[in-house]
């Protein structure tokens, strides 16, 4: 990552350095580029560097038992059995890929002690996707209801998609 391109003035009135951070991403950014204090910080999936050991980084989601359609190839081409095998090569790496959110959530207990202080969530650069949902389905189970919630999207094109995944993952703190 090269921190030089980071616009640091952009953010620099979403956050205090005071704030607690949950990261989804690998990288030391907060700390590095915005001077946040690593004890304010829980690197979920954990975090890249240099000195890395087998099991600090955990990569793949937490779409428990998904549905994956049958591959539906109709002919016995030389292409279509390729195909075929490759569909279930990518089938089987998709299973090996589930991580247990539940596994992980306990790595927030530092920040659920203090989450009854919270006033507003700030989401930011983060899809939103299922794959996290477990995640955000905690998070929002603990912090007040009155919390205001924030979310930043990257794209107009992202805007509906955003909006209905917090409406299911933030049901109670909807503005009624």
């Amino acid at each position: 990552i090269s921190y030089d391109i980071i616009d640091k003035q952009q953010l620099v009135t979403l956050f205090d350095k005071n704030d607690l951070f949950i990261s989804f991403n690998y990288s030391n950014t907060l700390e590095k580029v915005y001077k946040i204090n690593s004890s304010n910080i829980v690197h979920l999936h954990g975090l890249a560097k240099k000195d890395y050991n087998e099991g600090e980084i955990i990569v793949g989601h937490g779409t428990k038992n998904p549905i994956i359609p049958k591959y539906k190839g109709e002919s016995n081409t030389l292409s279509d059995l390729f195909a075929a095998d490759v569909y279930e090569d990518n089938k089987k790496i998709f299973h090996d890929l589930y991580k247990d959110p539940s596994l992980h959530i306990p790595k927030l207990n530092p920040i659920t002690e203090q989450i009854h202080l919270c006033r507003k969530v700030t989401i930011l650069g983060h899809s939103l996707s299922s794959v996290d949902a477990e995640y955000f389905h905690f998070i929002a189970r603990i912090i007040p209801a009155q919390t205001a919630i924030h979310i930043y999207y990257h794209n107009k094109n992202d805007l509906m998609k955003m909006r209905n995944a917090a409406k299911d993952l933030f049901p109670q703190h909807r503005k009624k």
